[in-house]
C-alpha cells in the first residue's frame, strides 16, 4: 500500500448515491492513472453532491487529493483527503481541510 498526492488525475463520474433518509450522499469514480483505471467512491455532502450530479455520469473531471492504493488481490484506490475537483477548463471546486 501506498499513499500518494495525485494533482489534476483524470476520472470518469461513474454513478450517483444518495441512500434513502442518509446524511451523505456517494460518487462513484473511475481514477485514470497512468497503466490502470481504479473505481473508488467519495463521500459527499448535499452541495458537493448536486454540483456534481449536475455534470451526469460518464463526465470526466480530474482530481487533486491524497490517494492510497491498497495492493491485494483486488487493488483499490482511497481517496484519503481531497484536494480539488476541477469540472471543466475554468470551473474548479477548492476544498481547504
Amino acid at each position: 500500500s501506498s499513499t500518494r498526492v495525485y494533482k489534476n488525475l483524470p476520472a470518469l463520474i461513474e454513478k450517483y448515491i444518495w441512500p434513502k433518509d442518509a446524511e451523505i450522499g456517494k460518487v462513484s469514480l473511475k481514477l485514470q492513472f497512468d497503466k490502470e483505471e481504479l473505481v473508488c467512491t467519495l463521500e459527499t455532502d448535499d452541495m458537493l453532491y448536486d454540483e456534481l450530479k449536475k455534470l451526469k455520469a460518464k463526465r470526466e473531471i480530474a482530481i487533486t487529493a491524497n490517494i492510497l492504493i491498497v495492493n491485494g488481490a483486488k487493488k483499490k484506490a482511497e481517496i484519503l483527503e481531497l484536494h480539488e475537483i476541477i469540472t471543466d477548463g475554468n470551473h474548479s471546486i477548492n476544498f481547504h481541510n
